[in-house]
């Protein structure tokens, strides 16, 4: 009940476990920078990272989330990193100016997770909200701290209140009860950790294994910022190929199978194929899910296979997923879908319902104009004239160039027989409209000009490469760019042959396959483009090239969900 309660509106908890380390002073930047994997120097105030410490070999030493907070930096982490944490930093600190100091407790550390999480801090005082993951702010009247960081999967924060917290613990737990939060055990955290695949340092992230191996290193590594420690091992393997295992997610079908230990093993075709870490029983996915580390070979996403757990000779029906084993929508489309269901409401005549949803489409997406809108439509139809008019010059701030909220605006001052305020938000809405006009008119010259600059460069690609492949017909790289650039400019036809010689040459060059199916595509060879985005996937799991594959599992979603419609 509190896993679906969590997933559904939110949960709240104060971590015991978690730590908190400032770092400050004028070397701070650099010092990190040639400290962690990665690239502190690329954040800007209010921004975050997840990174790591590393061992010269690649293997993970310490696992945390770096924090910027104008002059300062913070590490949230585990309480059993704090020391080694502080340990490294200290012992490679030299000349530079920083100062390095546990404030664990000195802050109440409290997370709140979940899609009513951001709406429940606004109502605590909290308006200017971390956007992105990692992100921090400060309150200007304390020294308490926001840090967006999700600890369930879900949309999360860590809030860090200056001890004593007594009075401020006690608001955050009567208001996120209020909001029907519910408050999470020990327990039930790790069961949504694991479901968000969310690896834990000294369970899935440990000193054994390396960075490429733990699914983090597109989060934590930058191979762009110069060097660190630990670098060399990394490029090594992003430029030869995939660690031998990684960790991945299983999806077991066997209802009734318990937990299992810590580091069991498990087969499949009667091979080692890898261990099973964190475990448990999922109710939000009603299965049995794992994360594991699993042998290259069998690193395929979405791939039913039979496995035997050590120690047992039941053969278990299981799939491989990559990480997250659950991810849940955003909340600009929670936002998205309370309007939808709010526009059907309202097309019943349940109007007060209508409201109620478009209230929480805003709390959800405060940037959501199209909910603001029909919410204040529908409240002038109810005669709620001051709320309404309050609301559209709530939209006119967020969104300057709102035409719809001055234009309400000037509807609604005419209900209140308010004339001259009524022409006014007239003549404001006209003004906008005119230089909107204006505007798309030197955006689309802008357009033309760059589709012409891209057509250009395109063609001077060809010509490039055509010249290295009258000297080798075989060779690489210019027969996939010859391919792409030949599909760029609307011969896709053309490029085809290019690209699938680029993949006979090398069978592993991921990026080929994705331009190969971008290729299909335009054709509208669907058929064709399907089989070459599965195997491009298929190859691209085992190098673990992330990003291409992950384009291609959008595109072969977004293809079968376009052939599945009717009209298609």
């Amino acid at each position: 009940e509190q896993i679906l309660r969590a997933r559904q509106r939110g949960g709240f908890t104060t971590l015991e476990n978690a730590g908190l380390i400032r770092l400050t002073g004028e070397d701070t930047e650099t010092y990190l920078q040639g400290r962690t994997s990665n690239d502190v120097k690329a954040l800007a105030n209010g921004q975050g990272q997840l990174t790591c410490l590393l061992h010269r070999k690649g293997h993970v030493l310490a696992l945390f989330s770096l924090h910027r907070a104008g002059d300062r930096f913070f590490i949230v982490t585990e309480k059993s990193q704090v020391s080694f944490i502080l340990d490294q930093l200290e012992t490679y600190k030299f000349r530079e100016k920083v100062h390095i100091e546990d404030v664990t407790s000195q802050y109440l550390l409290t997370a709140l997770q979940g899609p009513y999480s951001d709406v429940l801090l606004r109502k605590l005082g909290w308006q200017n909200l971390p956007e992105i993951e990692y992100g921090v702010c400060g309150r200007p009247d304390s020294e308490a701290f926001i840090f967006k960081k999700s600890i369930t999967g879900d949309t999360g924060y860590v809030m860090a209140l200056p001890q004593p917290a007594a009075d401020g613990e006690r608001e955050v737990e009567t208001e996120a009860l209020a909001f029907d939060l519910v408050k999470l055990d020990a327990a039930t955290l790790e069961v949504l950790r694991i479901e968000a695949g969310i690896p834990a340092f000294g369970l899935e992230v440990t000193s054994d294994y390396l960075l490429p191996e733990t699914a983090l290193e597109q989060l934590t590594a930058s191979y762009s910022k110069g060097c660190f420690q630990g670098q060399e091992v990394l490029a090594r393997i992003k430029t030869y190929g995939a660690p031998r295992q990684a960790l991945v997610g299983l999806i077991i079908h066997s209802p009734g199978l318990s937990p299992v230990s810590i580091d069991t093993h498990f087969l499949i075709n009667g091979q080692d194929a890898g261990v099973i870490k964190s475990n448990a029983y999922s109710p939000t996915l009603d299965r049995f899910i794992a994360l594991a580390y699993i042998a290259r070979e069998y690193r395929i996403p979405d791939v039913d296979v039979s496995i035997v757990i050590e120690g047992t000779t039941d053969l278990l029906p299981a799939k491989v997923v990559f990480l997250p084993l659950y991810k849940p929508e955003s909340s600009k489309q929670q936002a998205k879908t309370l309007y939808q269901q709010a526009l059907a409401e309202f097309a019943h005549g349940s109007e007060l319902k209508a409201i109620d949803m478009l209230r929480q489409a805003v709390d959800a997406d405060p940037h959501f104009f199209d909910a603001y809108e029909s919410l204040g439509v529908i409240l002038s139809r109810q005669n709620q004239l001051d709320e309404a008019i309050a609301l559209m010059h709530r939209l006119a701030e967020l969104d300057p160039q709102s035409i719809m909220a001055h234009a309400n605006l000037s509807l609604y001052y005419m209900q209140l027989d308010e004339i001259e305020k009524a022409e006014e938000e007239k003549a404001i809405a006209m003004s906008i409209r005119m230089s909107k006009i204006a505007k798309e008119v030197v955006a689309q010259r802008q357009e033309a000009d760059e589709r012409k600059k891209r057509a250009e460069e395109a063609h001077q690609r060809i010509e490039m490469f055509g010249q290295v492949l009258e000297i080798d017909r075989d060779d690489l790289l210019a027969n996939y760019g010859m391919g792409s650039a030949l599909v760029d400019v609307g011969k896709a036809d053309e490029g085809i042959p290019f690209l699938r010689k680029a993949i006979a040459v090398k069978p592993s060059h991921t990026v080929a396959w994705l331009a190969l199916g971008r290729a299909y595509e335009e054709l509208q060879q669907f058929d064709e483009a399907l089989k070459t985005y599965e195997q491009g996937v298929v190859t691209a799991a085992k190098r673990g090239d992330i990003t291409p594959m992950n384009e291609m599992k959008g595109r072969l979603e977004e293809l079968r969900r376009r052939l599945a419609t009717p009209s298609n």
